[in-house]
């Protein structure tokens, strides 16, 4: 069927992980126009919808929605459904019609196509009360589907859409459209480390929790970045994969695995996960990772799963969230063999050709005989490595072992170490094995056989039992727990405490506790029971400007241990002084700063000169602030800024030291305020530094066509509000105007941001609300974010 065919290269990871290999999807399209009927050419060399071999091309009845709008508008046309017949295949050529009155005129427009073609997508930014809705990957509940290794030919059709869109294009010239894939495709690289081969028939990728990746999706693809909005319950965030025909692996060679999923990035911290033939792998990020539209990400998987020994298990402990298990009716004549329940289907699912070693374990069981328990308080459901489910259909009926629903079983044991799963609370409905004549082959009295005569039947309903083997067993191990501290005071502490759990000792056990020596500086084990310890501990100032991470080890005699980590917050030693810190001109002027300190510290001012200082010591107390304030000894006669100087603030507990450098401002020159000014580039005041674009024809006329563009007004006393006016010539959104202030005009410091408001022409007013200092002797306004596209005017500049 259709799409775009994927080219790229191979890498191989020796365990799993992500790679930084990324591909792009090869999809150019033209779109053509003359008249009434409409004509879309797609190249048949680049672009086409099914893959064959490593070539690719159009098919018989591909179709696309085409729209048009006025250039840089949200009006859209739908000039609905395009398509391609038989004889137009190897030319590309894609038919239909615009209504008379839809047809562009004059001025410039903007093309859009969207692949597959739906009737529900009224529009690029597919709004309304019933948007449509595009499958990407497969349904949510069905698997994309590979035939053989390294194979691509899925990766295409109504699951992988396309989208494209050509700009400004003059009302009668043809437009060029290019198509590009939407859907990201994961690459899985499966190397076999065993010395078995391995054939794959199945792979899975689950993205992080809470992020769905394939299903239906209603798109709007008209927004930059391209949104994605879950269509009900039809979404998942796994993507599964079914291989057919797949050829064996050699020990050491590796073939490719391609699912398609919904473009999403993936953030540090979060976890992917990986399956291949239900041997499943993990992968913590340590950097955000995105898989994204029309790229190939790769994930190599090292295919070394060991043998995995399931143990025959008596103990009602033995049941647990995750637990992997086999379901079997021991011969009740022969007690080294046992009938298996396998997992396929609703019938005929007891098999014995699992092998039972010494009556005790089964080493590495086909799939088909594996259930995994999901624990609900006191009940567990049972899911098949399809991900299907144990059920109960009825009294006395047929069970089903492959359901999309669980049934909810409550485990209890019976005489002779076995089991029984009864469905929650109805008493006597447990799972057994009966004739087609409803007998009991299996079940449980005073003098227990659990009976079974050979020849395939049902699962039923019945007063049953089974025989259980676990993955790994069961066998209580005694732990001490982890634990985490947090918010600890840079300052350090003594005598602190905290708990830790211990589990399955029958009595208090014997505990040392070890510290790390850098950040934890000692620990013991203070008090100790069958079920928990307490430790008290002391942790050491921080004086690295960083958070500090420490560690307890507590551990017992047989080498069962815990780790408690202590979480220590980065020290304070800083100034809310600017550099440098600018006084008024006039004698006695003032201005006060704040030092922060989680110590104590003392100022040296021996180098301060033409100023005084109020504080020269502090003693931290429960407040980690302390304002200072500087005072000027005589007046600045001169016309540039003078320095008064510099203290240094030392911190007494480590000798680390803050240095604060002083100016007393220039004389006041510059623009008498009020200010007022409206005109260009060309028409400007003595006081006054342009660097911008050519002048706009009308008011505002300022163009500041580039970051860093901007006006500066020197003035000659301070300012308390400064306003202009600001407009947007593009349709892009986010650009940023900055109102910024300075002393010398050498170093400028931010006032306060004002995003402009987006559409071509839309003038605002921008007035400040915060405080400007009273040194500011210079005010600039720049354009400090600009997007693409977008020039914005500045001008009407009022300062008082």
């Amino acid at each position: 069927m259709k799409k775009t065919f994927f080219a790229f290269g191979m890498m191989l990871a020796a365990t799993l992980s992500l790679t930084n290999c990324s591909k792009e999807m090869d999809a150019p399209q033209e779109v053509s126009k003359d008249g009434v009927p409409f004509e879309l050419f797609a190249d048949v060399a680049q672009t086409k919808t099914a893959i064959t071999g490593w070539n690719t091309r159009w098919v018989q009845d591909d179709k696309i929605n085409l729209f048009h709008a006025a250039a840089g508008t949200t009006a859209y046309v739908d000039d609905g459904q395009f398509s391609v017949d038989a004889t137009d295949l190897t030319v590309g050529r894609f038919t239909g019609t615009i209504a008379p009155e839809n047809l562009p005129v004059s001025g410039k427009y903007d093309w859009y196509a969207i692949y597959p073609y739906s009737s529900y997508i009224k529009s690029p930014a597919n709004t309304g009360s019933n948007p449509g809705r595009t499958t990407i990957g497969k349904a949510s509940n069905q698997s994309q589907v590979q035939n053989g290794n390294n194979a691509t030919n899925h990766l295409s059709g109504s699951a992988f859409p396309l989208y494209g869109v050509a700009t400004d294009v003059d009302f009668d010239a043809s437009p060029s459209i290019t198509l590009n894939n939407i859907v990201s495709v994961v690459e899985v690289k499966v190397t076999n480390k065993n010395d078995a081969p391995l054939v794959v028939n199945s792979v899975s990728f689950t993205a992080p929790e809470g992020t769905t990746i394939v299903g239906q999706y209603e798109i709007s693809y008209a927004a930059n970045p391209m949104t994605f909005t879950d269509y009900s319950t039809n979404t998942s965030s796994v993507a599964n994969l079914t291989v057919n025909n797949g050829a064996a692996i050699a020990k050491d060679a590796y073939a490719s695995f391609y699912i398609g999923i919904k473009p999403f990035t993936a953030t540090t911290g979060q976890v992917l996960k990986l399956s291949v033939n239900g041997y499943e792998k993990s992968v913590t990020l340590t950097k955000d990772f995105t898989f994204a539209s029309g790229k190939i990400k790769t994930l190599a998987f090292d295919y070394d799963k060991p043998d995995e020994v399931y143990e025959l298990v008596t103990s009602l402990g033995a049941f647990s969230d995750g637990g992997k298990y086999l379901f079997a009716f021991q011969d009740g004549v022969n007690a080294n063999k046992y009938y298996f329940i396998q997992n396929g289907g609703s019938s005929d699912n007891i098999d014995a050709d699992l092998s039972v070693d010494a009556n005790t374990t089964v080493t590495n069981p086909d799939d088909k005989y594996v259930f995994t328990a999901e624990a609900s308080s006191t009940l567990f459901k049972f899911k098949n490595t399809k991900k299907k489910y144990l059920y109960n259909n009825g009294s006395n009926t047929t069970l089903n072992t492959d359901n999309n629903t669980g049934s909810s079983w409550s485990v209890s044991t019976i005489s002779g170490g076995y089991f029984q799963l009864n469905v929650g609370s109805n008493t006597g409905r447990y799972i057994s094995y009966g004739t087609s004549s409803s007998d009991a082959k299996a079940y449980a009295n005073a003098s227990f056989k659990n009976q079974h005569d050979g020849s395939g039947h049902a699962l039923a309903q019945y007063d049953g039992a089974l025989t259980v083997f676990k993955l790994g067993g069961y066998t209580p191990v005694a732990g001490v727990g982890n634990a985490v501290v947090n918010g600890i005071s840079a300052r350090g502490a003594a005598n602190l405490s905290v708990n830790v759990e211990l589990a399955n000792y029958s009595s208090a056990p014997l505990l040392t506790a070890t510290p790390d020596g850098m950040v934890v500086t000692s620990a013991s084990v203070t008090s100790t029971s069958a079920t928990s310890a307490t430790i008290t501990y002391s942790v050491n100032p921080n004086y690295t400007g960083a958070a500090a991470v420490g560690t307890i080890t507590v551990a017992d005699t047989d080498s069962h241990e815990g780790t408690i980590t202590i979480n220590q917050v980065a020290d304070e030693f800083s100034t809310t002084a600017t550099d440098p810190f600018v006084l008024g001109n006039t004698s006695g002027a003032s201005r006060s700063c704040t030092i922060k300190s989680d110590f104590d510290w003392t100022i040296n001012t021996e180098h301060l000169t033409g100023a005084t200082v109020n504080t020269t010591s502090f003693t931290y107390t429960t407040s980690q602030s302390q304002s200072i304030t500087f005072t000027t000894t005589g007046a600045n006669t001169t016309a540039s800024p003078v320095s008064l100087g510099y203290i240094v603030v030392t911190r007494t507990a480590d000798n680390s030291t803050l240095t604060i450098n002083l100016q007393q401002a220039a004389t006041a020159t510059g623009e008498a305020l009020p200010f007022n000014w409206d005109g260009g580039k060309n028409d400007k005041t003595a006081n006054m530094t342009i660097n911008a674009g050519s002048d706009y024809g009308s008011s505002p006329k300022v163009k500041l066509d580039g970051e860093g563009k901007h006006v500066t007004i020197r003035i000659a006393s301070a300012a308390s509000h400064v306003s202009f006016v600001a407009k947007q010539n593009g349709n892009g959104s986010g650009s940023v105007v900055t109102l910024k202030g300075s002393a010398d005009g050498e170093s400028f410091s931010a006032i306060e941001s004002f995003t402009v408001q987006p559409g071509s022409s839309k003038t605002m007013s921008c007035a400040s609300t915060q405080s400007i200092d009273s040194s500011y002797r210079y005010i600039k306004i720049e354009l400090t974010n600009k997007v693409s596209g977008v020039n914005i005017g500045i001008g009407t500049i009022h300062i008082d």
